[in-house]
């Protein structure tokens, strides 16, 4: 009665921690003498319950080549069984394994690799590891494989959703630090419209700014177009109009002489026409 009870017992505790033994495991690489016999040393402190002394010898079994010795150790790494919790070592043991062939290993690590427990966080790596211990044969991987692959899809969303955000963010920010285009009145007037739009805090002043901006250049090309216009009649010519007195004057000497012998306003359409 004694031998049934104590499987039994064994099973718990595999159940409880994690542990394959050989016959659970796939099938790898045939391991050396010495590592079979850490190996065999480790499974009788496991089944006295010498949790310390079944990690020392699983290390050493795994350190000798035993993939199922490394799952087996790496998982009482991850989970702090018969010594602190550490999980580089518990990612080592697990890589070690799982490119042995023990795909319990390749889904385990792949939770590490997942979490960044032990090393960078890889999300492609985890879907890679997932995927092969799901093709092993191991389900919890399966599961998780499907969890990832919809935190993935999930995550794309969200970035889908906030990336028109993003832009509109990045968008006010450069303005906010650099100012808008002003190489024309176009570009200008276009930046300034979108960063309101976009809800900048400086849109009431850049508003001010480029309105400045627009009166000064309106008042430039007015000046500029007056200047053309009037530029022929400010100059001299002889012969101008039919008062002999006319043949040097400017056009506004002229208008200021008109005003002042006939007695009108300049500006008016009462002045003599030899002016024009």
């Amino acid at each position: 009665m004694r031998g049934p009870r104590l499987l039994c017992a064994l099973f718990a505790l595999i159940a409880a921690f994690g542990l394959v033994p050989a016959a659970h495991a796939a099938q790898a690489g045939k391991p050396s003498r010495q590592a079979e016999k850490a190996w065999s040393e480790g499974g009788k402190t496991y089944r006295a319950g010498d949790m310390p002394a079944t990690r020392t010898h699983f290390s050493r079994a795994c350190s000798l080549g035993h993939e199922r010795a490394c799952f087996n150790v790496g998982v009482m790494y991850r989970d702090g069984v018969g010594g602190a919790r550490d999980d580089a070592a518990a990612r080592k043991a697990h890589e070690t394994a799982c490119g042995g062939g023990i795909t319990e290993a390749c889904n385990s690590l792949a939770v590490l690799v997942e979490a960044g427990r032990g090393g960078a966080l890889d999300p492609a790596q985890s879907l890679s590891l997932y995927k092969a211990a799901c093709d092993g044969g191991v389900k919890p991987a399966c599961d998780n494989l499907a969890a990832a692959r919809k935190g993935d899809a999930e995550s794309l969303a969200i970035l889908q959703q906030i990336a028109p955000n993003v832009r509109q963010a990045e968008f006010v920010y450069m303005i906010d630090t650099q100012g808008p285009d002003m190489s024309t009145l176009g570009n200008f007037a276009y930046e300034v419209e979108v960063y309101c739009r976009f809800g900048g805090k400086n849109c009431t002043t850049w508003k001010k700014r480029y309105q400045q901006a627009e009166n000064a250049n309106n008042q430039r090309a007015f000046s500029e177009q007056m200047a053309r216009a009037w530029a022929p009649l400010s100059q001299p010519r002889a012969g101008f109009g039919n008062d002999p007195r006319r043949s040097d004057e400017t056009f506004g000497t002229c208008i200021t002489r008109q005003a002042r012998t006939r007695g009108v306003t300049a500006g008016t359409t009462l002045l003599d026409f030899d002016c024009y």
